[in-house]
Parts: structure tokens; sequence; C-alpha cells
């Protein structure tokens, strides 16, 4: 097989996998406007965006996390375990801050295997490390120590719940969803959405916070 049609390949699966996810993320959120409660005083709105149960000022809160991203990645290069390829992310810091070290994702998709990672960050950048994705793909053991170890649970109606098992120390993470492929082949595109914890970030706007009387706001 040629470069050429491996490229060719690689291109008409990355076109694939992103409309599967626009549409099929779309369409979601449209018909599933569907609310989910997650705590007795939390319950999630719909399903626009992914969302994340927090502590800010010792009051429990639901964020939404807003800027889901793809990045793909050419085939051929993954087979040069010398060669270092990161995916860049502009600024050290994400928009979408969290204050908790266990937060809880919640993802309205079921086409996706996610995966929590710690970003590196460098010359007003943040970056994504590509052998850590290679590892993913392959469904070999997550060693690199960016990896965060968590669970994932399946909520009913699409819905998805990532947690950690353990504290997450403050920094800048990244969701990584990795599409779910016929078995044999993998995905040229990640799909991730960035965040960060720090303790002492600013609140989002349009965070959810659980009323003095036990209800969300």
């Amino acid at each position: 097989m040629t470069k050429t049609l491996v490229e060719r390949q690689s291109i008409s699966l990355t076109i694939f996998v992103c409309l599967v996810f626009l549409l099929g993320f779309g369409s979601r959120t449209v018909a599933a406007q569907s609310e989910l409660q997650v705590e007795p005083a939390l319950k999630i709105p719909n399903a626009e965006t992914p969302w994340a149960v927090d502590i800010f000022e010792n009051q429990r809160q639901l964020v939404p996390l807003h800027n889901f991203n793809h990045s793909t990645l050419p085939v051929d290069k993954y087979t040069d375990a010398n060669t270092k390829h990161t995916t860049e992310l502009d600024g050290l810091n994400s928009r979408n801050q969290l204050h908790f070290d266990r937060p809880v994702l919640y993802v309205n998709h079921g086409l996706y295997d996610f995966f929590i990672s710690r970003v590196g960050q460098k010359s007003e950048k943040r970056f994504i490390d590509q052998p850590a994705l290679t590892q993913l793909r392959e469904s070999a053991e997550r060693t690199a120590e960016s990896f965060v170890e968590t669970k994932t649970t399946a909520m009913g109606d699409g819905w998805m719940r990532i947690e950690p098992i353990a504290s997450m120390p403050e920094g800048e993470y990244v969701l990584l969803a990795i599409p779910k492929v016929k078995k044999g082949t993998y995905s040229t595109v990640v799909v991730w959405l960035d965040f960060g914890i720090h303790a002492n970030a600013p609140n989002a706007k349009d965070a959810i916070q659980v009323t003095s009387q036990g209800k969300g706001n």
C-alpha cells in the first residue's frame, strides 16, 4: 500500500469521523435536551455541552465546559518512535476552569472512549503529547505519567459519567474522546476538551450553584 493511498484513507476516515461527531452530537443535543439529575440538588439542564460537578467557595455546582476541538494525526508517523509530535493549545490556561480536585464530568455522547490527561505548558502554549495518544489508539497499557486513572459509567440516554479515581493536582488537563472504530483499526481524529483545575481561578459566569434551600439556580 503506497503512502498516497494511506493518506487518502486517513483523510476519508477523518472526514467520516468528524461528520459522525458533528451530526451525532448535534442531533443528540437537539432531540435530547435531556435533563440529568446528577445529585439530589444538582440537575444538568440540557445536553448542549459537557458538564462538570465542581466545588466553589464550599458550594457544589455544575459548570458547562465549552470548546470541543479535534486534532488530525498522520497515520504514517505513528511508527516512528523516535519522533515526538504534539498538538498545541493556545494560551497557558483553558477558559474552562474548575476548583475541585475530583471533578466529575458528564458528556452526552456514547460513540467515544474517554480519557483524561495532563497537558504540558511551555512558551505561552499548552501541548498534548502525541505518543501518549498513540498508546490510547493501540489499546496499550497507559503508562504515561500524564494519564489520570478514571472510571467511566454509562448513565442512559447517551450520558457518560467520567470521574477520577483519586485527587487531581492543580494544573491543565484535556478530556480525550477517542472514536470507537472497527476492531483492528484506529481513527486519525482525536476529539478533545481542555480544562484546568485551580483553586483560585474565577468562577464560571454560567455555573449552576446549589442554593441554601438545596435547589440548583
